[in-house]
């Protein structure tokens, strides 16, 4: 059966949850106060700085944020694309469609439109492509997690720490160039929306129409899809944040 994207459904990418970085909680406590909810929600990757149903200590540390996302996933259709820092997230998220690496893109369909989504970090080189093999090695995840237990969650604690250094706003230079090259590996299709290059940065390549949105630890952006396109989503971020 083919996948649809309804029209209202809403995009995030990016949010980097940290200890240190609680907006996508409030944005999902915004959320669950909405009325009407979203028909979607759209979680594009990198929700989380490190959140794995293998590795225990993220399980802990992001407790509520869990417990929130099962809430919305019984009243809100999600789909959860796992990203290079969230993965092996089935376990955990029952009832939300969650899309593996391995499985993006994801074709959807609006209308006579063909889309499709990722996280954005396919069609890599064959470093990265090892990286992502070994990270999401579940028989590694249980050994390194054993360690991580018997140290105090030493090697948790450690990446997350080095994770809230990171600096979510980066701009990259030619990046459509960079992109350009990438969209040959597609197949042929009306729209492309990933996350991932945290750019916010949207643009037509012959007849595709190419969207790279923003990084929510940067910028809190939240997106809305309005008759096939990607729109910018319009709330109150004082209210939701408090600043």
């Amino acid at each position: 059966m083919s996948r649809k994207i309804k029209e209202g459904a809403l995009f995030i990418a990016d949010a980097h949850l940290n200890e240190n970085r609680d907006d996508f909680y409030k944005f999902l406590l915004f959320l669950k106060k909405l009325n009407p909810l979203p028909p979607q929600l759209f979680l594009l990757g990198d929700m989380f700085d490190l959140l794995s149903f293998k590795i225990d200590y993220t399980k802990k540390i992001f407790s509520k944020e869990i417990v929130l996302l099962r809430y919305l996933s019984k009243r809100v259709k999600i789909y959860y694309f796992e990203g290079n820092h969230d993965f092996v997230l089935k376990p955990i998220f029952k009832d939300i469609e969650v899309i593996p690496l391995k499985k993006q893109p994801a074709l959807f369909f609006y209308e006579d439109k063909r889309i499709l989504i990722s996280h954005g970090d396919i069609f890599e080189n064959l470093s990265y492509n090892l990286y992502s093999k070994i990270i999401r090695n579940e028989i590694l995840l249980s050994v390194l997690n054993l360690i991580d237990r018997v140290f105090g969650f030493f090697i948790s604690r450690k990446i997350l720490k080095s994770q809230a250094k990171k600096e979510p706003c980066r701009k990259m230079e030619n990046f459509k160039d960079f992109i350009k090259e990438r969209l040959r590996r597609y197949e042929k299709c009306d729209l492309v929306i990933e996350g991932h290059h945290h750019q916010n940065r949207f643009f037509k390549e012959g007849e595709m129409e190419y969207v790279n949105l923003s990084s929510f630890a940067c910028d809190r952006r939240v997106f809305e899809f309005r008759k096939g396109r990607i729109k910018e989503f319009d709330y109150d971020k004082n209210t939701v944040f408090g600043g």
